[in-house]
């Protein structure tokens, strides 16, 4: 799982993976061996060729799996299975997208709210608030914070980094992390910190800001 492996850890796990399997087998004599035993024994080799094997993980494809697995064990009819798969999946996603809700443009707080002065914010929150909404602002004022936030049918969260711009003609993405999600006078506000790119990491397939 780790993002970055060493080449001399790549020994101690092929030494590891032998001695477990060996001691594994010997003390079994030879039972309960898994084919997942079997692939330790090319984890390292794998991960000279690849790169770390968390980018290459299926966790994700097994879990939509699971859905056509229940589903062929409930029909009980294999006559041409994948199309039955294929069409009640198709089924289950015009009845997702055919809900009165899901293209709703509405602005809910997703999490619990509290109340929280204008002056307890810090003095460049302060700053961007008031520049952002000018004359429909009044320092006085209570603002609500919330820790979640569903808008226009997206969902923000706090300390989540979302992509708030593309620039130059590489489209270089310019992120934002969020810290306070606030609403001023029924009007939700995301306050966050701006995260520019300066490198891209070809061995983690990540920007580096």
């Amino acid at each position: 799982m780790s993002p970055v492996v060493e080449n001399d850890d790549l020994v101690d796990l092929e030494e590891l993976a032998a001695s477990f399997l060996s001691l594994f087998v010997s003390y079994f004599e030879g039972r309960f061996v898994t084919p997942k035993m079997h692939y330790m024994i090319h984890y390292a080799h794998k991960i000279k060729l690849f790169g770390p094997l968390k980018n290459f993980w299926c966790l994700r494809f097994e879990a939509k799996h699971q859905y056509f697995k229940r589903l062929a064990q409930q029909t009980k009819c294999f006559k041409n299975i994948t199309k039955t798969l294929a069409k009640r999946h198709q089924m289950l996603q015009a009845w997702q997208m055919s809900s009165e809700e899901i293209l709703l443009s509405t602005n809910n707080a997703a999490s619990k709210t509290v109340s929280i002065k204008f002056e307890k914010l810090s003095q460049n929150i302060q700053k961007s608030i008031a520049e952002a909404l000018k004359e429909n602002f009044q320092p006085a004022e209570n603002l609500i914070s919330a820790k979640h936030l569903n808008a226009n049918n997206a969902f923000y969260k706090i300390q989540a980094v979302y992509v708030l711009d593309v620039i130059h003609e590489e489209k270089i993405p310019v992120f934002l992390q969020i810290k306070h999600i606030l609403s001023v006078q029924t009007t939700w506000v995301l306050c966050g910190r701006m995260l520019v790119p300066h490198r891209f990491c070809v061995h983690l397939h990540a920007y580096e800001v």
